[in-house]
């Protein structure tokens, strides 16, 4: 399975649902590829301080769960070029890498399916 996400962590619940979902699903043995985050999503690849207090640090929620259960995190170069780049792109650290549309159009061909938030 390929997880999408192209929710801002704070923007709305589809980003702690895409969480949610995916940790529910590695728990419950679905193979997860990877996560590829597109769009507003590429903020969940920033370490610390871009949410509010009191909210969960996505950022340490995401790399938990792929060191846990061996996914990549991938990001889009171009939609973090657009939100502040090079500051998104040098903040990346593993197990978050850069990868473009054509390594994501590569993963939905060897997924069983791809479910996007």
């Amino acid at each position: 399975m390929l997880v999408v996400v192209n929710a801002s962590p704070w923007g709305s619940s589809s980003a702690a649902a895409a969480f949610r979902f995916t940790h529910a699903a590695v728990e419950a043995g679905q193979q997860v590829v990877a996560v590829f985050f597109h769009g507003d999503g590429v903020y969940h690849a920033l370490p610390g301080g871009m949410a509010d207090d009191g909210l969960p640090d996505v950022h340490h929620q995401w790399r938990g769960l792929a060191q846990a259960h061996g996914f990549e995190l991938l990001v889009c170069p171009a939609a973090s070029a657009r939100r502040g780049a090079p500051a998104v792109q040098q903040a990346l650290a593993p197990p978050f890498r850069l990868a473009g549309l054509v390594e994501l159009f590569s993963r939905v061909g060897s997924s069983d399916r791809v479910v996007g938030f």
